[in-house]
């Protein structure tokens, strides 16, 4: 029986093989459905929605995905971000005179910034056009080789002010004022501080501004080095004097 079933299983697989493509076909498609060029299905379809205007989303700038687009400069970058900014607080804006306003906002923004760009550096002591640096009131061994408490400021003041040397003479008027200062333990004298550094220690509350005022007296005439007359040397002279501790 076994060789039998055998030989009639080849028979039909013989049959089958010997028929016309077309038959064959048919008889594959019979044995399995998932074969069949439209086949069909019992599942429900959903078909999907889209939300209308949808297309506006992939609209923005973060979708441009040109290459060659024109760049942008600074200027029209602030007044975009300007226009952004006052849409969201007046919602959108639309009149005649848009393009102005935005412009003049961008430069006043502009302005601003520099204003406290350039305070900056004043504040700082300035750099190059801005301003002196913040130098320090002490000056190199070869021109103060002795220590501010072995110099005779009488006699030298005087020296200065017979060779007409009024810048100098004015450095060690200011020099005799931080000595007195030292003396009374009101700063400490350190070679290395600065004016301005000497200012901010100094917080006596009658003397704190009048120190101030012969700090940028000393300030203007030394660093600045700006030519002084002997009447201008007097005037800063007698405000030295009255300086009193």
């Amino acid at each position: 029986m076994e060789q039998d079933s055998t030989v009639i299983e080849t028979i039909e697989l013989d049959t089958i093989m010997a028929t016309s493509p077309q038959t064959k076909n048919d008889i594959l498609l019979d044995a399995d459905s998932l074969l069949l060029a439209y086949p069909s299905s019992e599942s429900t379809l959903f078909p999907k929605q889209f939300p209308q205007q949808f297309k506006k989303k992939y609209q923005t700038e973060e979708f441009n995905y040109d290459k060659n687009k024109p760049k942008v400069s600074i200027a029209a970058k602030i007044n975009k971000l300007i226009k952004r900014f006052l849409e969201k607080i007046f919602g959108k804006i639309d009149f005649k005179y848009e393009k102005d306003v935005i412009n003049f906002l961008a430069i006043l923004i502009i302005a601003v910034a520099l204003y406290f760009i350039i305070y900056f550096f004043i504040r700082k002591g300035g750099l190059g056009i801005f301003g002196t640096k913040n130098k320090k009131v002490s000056t190199n061994p070869k021109e103060l080789a002795e220590d501010i408490h072995e110099i005779n400021f009488g006699k030298i003041i005087a020296e200065k002010e017979q060779q007409g040397k009024y810048r100098e003479a004015i450095r060690y008027q200011y020099l005799y004022v931080l000595k007195k200062l030292t003396d009374k333990n009101l700063i400490e004298w350190i070679p290395e501080k600065t004016n301005k550094d000497y200012v901010k220690e100094f917080q006596h509350p009658t003397l704190m501004y009048p120190f101030q005022h012969l700090s940028a007296i000393f300030d203007y005439v030394w660093y600045g080095e700006f030519p002084i007359t002997s009447t201008h040397y007097l005037k800063y002279k007698n405000q030295f004097n009255d300086f009193t501790i």
